[in-house]
């Protein structure tokens, strides 16, 4: 689709201007995310957990251990410096990832600061920075792994982000043998740090906590499941799958066909497929995980912005909160809570993705190095 009237990268920068701005407007005027707990996950997920020595897997910390040393730092410092540190970090991590994506892109230097300040107005960006997410910090480290020149450098930088999170390991389908290596020498380094610094968090601890993942069904009431079932209610394609189908069999049908459909995109760009098969096959997403894979959708921005698949991406992932909030103004949001946005607008990511496959999409792949 040619815009004739109003050029891609005009319409891209209204699109974010428009939800930082609706998001402010609904802040301050409607209510909108008004009750939502600020810095919920970093305060307590991350840092409480990691400072109450004596539960330190109770109900929340769903990482890795080492991913505990991270924020040990953090343990006995008041509230306010805890997270204007890990706020300032947090930007200035999306930030200088989305400028290293956009000049590697072929974007001058002013464009590309331009593209990375309109990254900040887009939902997930802000969604990921309200609660507190370390997703701005892994985008930052997968970043620099896709462009460092050396296999230690980049088995390091795998194991710190695979460590903190599980998902960035799926990166090492990209590497080479010698950076495997190095992955799993650094990774056997941190476990062992973390299992001599902070004995109580054991991977035994982290699995027993995977398996009692606290979530809301839809009555609104606390169960306890698995991240590994589909009943999970979030914006994922496989929790939506099963919310709309109610089988478990079909569901998971649909993500054996969501493993189908990366085997057979995974060669035409390597790095961009690799970065979505997390997205694809989880049944355990938020709106906020999307900024992880901003690295590739930067990188290919030139061939997206081509594809109108992308726009309505965009705009779904950008208004997912203003569109919840007016389904229950208007009575649907009992009817329409099982259908996120977010999720649909990732189907005409991947729709646009396989368009532009083949086609001079961006990104190394340094296992060919």
């Amino acid at each position: 689709m040619k815009f004739t009237w109003l050029k891609g990268e005009t319409l891209l920068a209204l699109l974010m201007l428009a939800s930082g701005l609706s998001l402010m407007a609904g802040n301050l005027f409607m209510g909108v995310d008004r009750e939502a707990p600020r810095f919920k996950d970093l305060l307590t997920f991350y840092v409480g957990n990691v400072c109450v020595a004596d539960s330190p897997y109770d109900s929340f910390f769903l990482y890795p251990p080492p991913a505990a040393l991270f924020f040990l730092p953090f343990c006995g410092l008041p509230e306010g410096v805890v997270v204007g540190v890990f706020l300032t970090a947090s930007i200035a991590s999306i930030f200088v990832a989305s400028l290293i994506c956009l000049k590697k892109a072929g974007m001058k230097k002013r464009w590309a600061v331009l593209g990375g300040l309109l990254v900040m107005l887009w939902y997930p960006a802000y969604n990921t920075l309200s609660f507190g997410q370390i997703n701005g910090i892994l985008m930052l480290l997968t970043t620099l792994l896709l462009f460092a020149g050396r296999e230690v450098t980049r088995g390091f930088l795998l194991a710190v982000s695979g460590m903190i999170k599980i998902w960035p390991f799926s990166l090492a389908l990209t590497q080479n043998k010698k950076t495997l290596v190095w992955t799993g020498v650094f990774s056997l380094l941190l476990l062992v740090a973390s299992q001599v610094i902070l004995p109580k968090f054991t991977v035994s601890g982290f699995v027993e906590a995977q398996m009692s993942y606290h979530v809301v069904n839809e009555t609104g009431d606390w169960v306890f499941t698995s991240p590994f079932s589909n009943m999970n209610p979030n914006w994922s394609l496989v929790a939506l799958v099963f919310r709309i189908t109610r089988s478990t069999l079909v569901s998971n049908i649909f993500r054996g066909l969501m493993v189908g459909l990366f085997i057979m995109m995974w060669r035409k760009n390597p790095v961009m497929w690799t970065f979505f098969l997390p997205f694809m096959v989880s049944s355990n997403l938020h709106t906020h995980h999307l900024i992880s894979i901003l690295p590739p959708i930067l990188l290919n921005i030139r061939g997206l912005l081509k594809e109108w698949g992308f726009y309505i991406f965009v705009f779904l992932t950008s208004f997912t909160l203003h569109l919840h909030w007016l389904f229950y103004k208007i009575g649907l949001g009992v009817v329409l809570r099982w259908l996120p946005p977010a999720a649909l607008g990732f189907i005409f990511l991947l729709w646009a993705s396989i368009r532009l496959s083949g086609g001079g999409m961006q990104g190394q792949n340094p296992r060919e190095g």
